[in-house]
């Protein structure tokens, strides 16, 4: 008999124990509003209803009223090889993704979806071992920050100054079971911050109201990209709305700045609720680039397809020519184009 999980007020953890596991995301602009608090008590609130609820990782560091909330919970432990009181032992080595899947809980926890996993594991970033864990029919709680979105990282590292490394794909945000947007008031954000001496956020006033500016940034983005989401839920398709007609076009290409030609096609299908295709025109002398170019270019290709892409490549040494018939025959509406450094065409990318 397959064993089912409880719903509850409508909580996405109503799973076949054999079938695919539910993915939860608690969301956020920016870190501190709560999210792993949040994930926590409603993990809690399962245990308590007799869900087998592990956490699977956790912050080595967390507010003390939300450090409480582990008390009596149980964490994977990868030296021993069972589960042990969480307030007992916290590891900060790798996540034991094996472990995990052999013990199957029904709801595992894992804070920081887009963490990089140390070296020498099964899987580069936590993200994969998540996929991993729903394939294997485990439910997963994490939680995100808008900074971590692959789509958005152009615009936030213009808004906070700072390039995020950690990036999860669009596409494993727009297919969660579930996103609760986790917020509260830049203000007392600021506020909460400064009690924590970890966060090491003492400030001038200049420089508090400039990061006050930035937080009501990231803010207004995340409840936007939260709404977009929502949006095309309610239209009955996680990528798009009935009645598309635009179908934007990204041209790929060895350029180290095609990954902003990408992103931007990527916003504006987003936007449009559009179809996304990346397209490639290979000449007779793509083979004799440098190995750094043809790296790039692999690069750019796998950032389309985590934005979720349609990857198409042509051949021909006119690229104007290619994409000009591509675009006529493919009903394309809107074609994303960068420029050449070195020459006034605009098909080439700088």
């Amino acid at each position: 008999m397959e064993k089912q999980l409880p719903e509850k007020n409508g909580d996405p953890v109503g799973q076949s124990f054999f079938r695919r596991g539910k993915l939860t995301i608690f969301f956020g602009y920016a870190g501190g509003v709560g999210k792993t608090y949040a994930m926590l008590e409603r993990a809690r609130s399962l245990a308590q209803t007799g869900t087998d609820v592990v956490i699977g990782a956790m912050a080595p560091e967390l507010p003390p009223e939300t450090e409480a909330l582990l008390e009596g919970l149980e964490l994977l432990s990868p030296k021993s090889g069972i589960a042990v009181p969480v307030m007992e032992q916290r590891q900060q080595t790798g996540f034991p993704l094996d472990l995990a899947i052999a013990r199957k809980p029904q709801v595992l926890v894992m804070d920081q979806l887009a963490l990089q996993n140390p070296p020498g594991g099964r899987h580069v970033w936590r993200y994969q071992d998540i996929q991993e864990l729903l394939r294997s029919g485990i439910c997963v709680y994490t939680t995100l920050n808008v900074e971590n979105l692959e789509g958005l990282w152009d615009i936030i590292s213009h808004i906070t100054g700072t390039r995020v490394q950690a990036k999860i794909p669009d596409a494993l945000f727009e297919e969660a079971d579930g996103v609760e947007m986790i917020d509260m008031e830049p203000e007392a954000l600021l506020a909460r911050r400064e009690q924590f001496s970890f966060w090491n956020l003492e400030q001038e006033a200049a420089q508090r109201e400039q990061q006050k500016r930035k937080l009501m940034a990231l803010r207004e983005i995340a409840l936007r990209r939260c709404a977009e989401r929502l949006n095309r839920w309610e239209t009955g398709h996680p990528r798009k709305s009935a009645g598309v007609s635009d179908h934007i076009l990204a041209c790929l290409s060895s350029a180290p700045t095609n990954s902003k030609v990408i992103r931007t096609a990527a916003k504006m299908a987003e936007a449009f609720h559009g179809e996304f295709t990346a397209l490639y025109v290979e000449s007779s002398g793509t083979r004799e680039k440098p190995e750094l170019e043809k790296q790039q270019l692999r690069e750019n290709l796998r950032l389309a397809e985590e934005l979720g892409a349609r990857i198409t490549t042509l051949y021909g040494d006119e690229p104007a020519v290619q994409i000009a018939e591509y675009a006529r025959a493919g009903g394309v509406s809107k074609i994303v184009l960068g420029r050449s450094p070195r020459r006034k065409g605009i098909f080439a990318q700088r």
